[in-house]
């Protein structure tokens, strides 16, 4: 009520239009409706358009969290709503000082956060607190003084809450016997918070975006190497960032950021942990954050086609060979290229995903070597191994797509027919 008596006051100097919004939570019965009658009758006092909601029972359904807070999101989401509707820039609520002390000393005995200790900031996006730095004894002594009436929630007078509880028992006792003036130094300290945060969190934006390698709705991938340079205060905004990205319904705890700070340093090359209702996988050089386990592609076995184009959609890689009438000027043409003396090559070529057991003698070496070994020596991570192509012909492996080929069938001086096979990666 004062709130809205000082921007009434000072409307015409600064243009303001205003519109009063007011829900009715449907918890305290005529109590409540008289909130809603009053408040009403105070914006036609005023002239000024009033726009209401009573929530219907049950319609309220807190899911888990505390009933204080499914009330304070559904207030939030109908103050913008009311906004959207009317067109308005900025919503402004009545918090004060004793509520900015409250919020601090209610997370701070939650284990907050820098985030969460800097408190109720006076602007936040389209929402505005004129009075946050004024105290609650202020604002009763200006009412007193100007007539404006107010009603009382009563719900605000019970213990039963914990917030309540640290309003009328803890602050008490630290004004009279540690520090009388203790909301406005929790009040400067929430600003210093609030300072330290954003410079944080504009660090940790960057390095967020630096890190990113690969993003979609359902997993965030990042370059473990461009992780692992940064402190662990940015390491867990990061985290943070990742899991609100991926809307997941789930709250991120210290054990879960600590987590993921841990899978990051460790030494060990593939780690899985689920931390806050995300799956965390480590693979070489790679951390993926996804809303579920990373998915092994389904197996896949088929003839190639010489020549022709297979795609395999569901194992994510398309595979092209052309018969060339002669060896091409050089046989280097990256890892994702392989040529083989086509007449050479007798009965079909095979493509499937790695069994266990699989070797191949690699070009230069005189011996066979497990395809898991050249894996594992390639970095590459276990989730995209089981697509990784295998052309095998008469049971041996000829070529690990995109890795590593065998000496069988090298093109030579002698080749007449050379056929070309081309691997290339699609999104699965």
């Amino acid at each position: 009520m004062v709130m809205l008596r000082l921007l009434y006051a000072i409307k015409a100097e600064f243009g303001l239009k205003l519109v009063v919004a007011h829900l009715n939570h449907n918890l305290r019965g005529p109590e409540a409706l008289r909130d809603c009658a009053f408040v009403k009758e105070a914006a036609r006092a005023l002239g000024l358009r009033f726009v209401s909601r009573r929530l219907v029972k049950g319609e309220l359904d807190a899911k888990g969290e505390s009933l204080q807070d499914a009330a304070r999101q559904r207030r939030y989401a109908f103050f913008a709503d009311v906004a959207r509707r009317v067109k308005a820039q900025r919503v402004a609520t009545g918090h004060t000082l004793d509520d900015q002390a409250e919020t601090v000393l209610f997370r701070f005995l939650k284990g907050a956060s820098t985030a969460g200790l800097g408190g109720i900031p006076p602007k936040r996006g389209l929402f505005i607190r004129p009075i946050i730095d004024v105290t609650r004894a202020q604002v009763e002594a200006y009412a007193a003084a100007n007539k404006i009436a107010s009603v009382t929630d009563s719900s605000n007078l019970t213990d039963k809450y914990l917030r309540n509880s640290i309003r009328h028992n803890l602050i008490p006792v630290i004004e009279s016997g540690y520090n009388p003036n203790i909301k406005e130094t929790i009040g400067r300290a929430a600003g210093l918070m609030r300072e330290d945060n954003a410079f944080l969190e504009a660090v940790a934006s960057q390095a967020y975006a630096d890190a990113l390698t690969h993003t979609n709705a359902n997993a965030q991938t990042f370059s473990r190497a461009k992780l692992r340079v940064n402190p662990s205060a940015i390491l867990s905004r990061i985290f943070l960032k990742a899991h609100a990205a991926l809307s997941i319904d789930s709250d991120a705890y210290s054990h879960d950021v600590e987590a993921f700070v841990e899978l990051v340093s460790s030494k060990r090359p593939n780690m899985l942990v689920k931390a806050a209702g995300v799956w965390i996988t480590r693979e070489y050089d790679g951390v993926i954050i996804s809303s579920a386990p990373i998915s092994r592609p389904d197996g896949f076995c088929f003839a190639l086609k010489t020549p022709g184009i297979v795609k395999a959609k569901d194992a994510g890689f398309i595979l092209k060979a052309v018969i060339m009438k002669m060896p091409p000027a050089s046989l280097d043409a990256g890892p994702d290229i392989a040529f083989f003396d086509y007449e050479a090559v007798t009965g079909a070529i095979v493509v499937r995903p790695y069994r266990p057991g699989d070797r191949m003698r690699p070009i230069g070496m005189k011996g066979h070597k497990k395809i898991k070994d050249i894996y594992i020596d390639a970095h590459l991570p276990a989730s995209i191994r089981p697509a990784i192509p295998l052309l095998l012909c008469n049971d041996a492996v000829i070529w690990a797509a995109g890795v590593k080929r065998s000496d069988m069938f090298k093109v030579t001086r002698q080749t007449k027919r050379v056929l070309r096979v081309e691997y290339r990666r699609t999104a699965l």
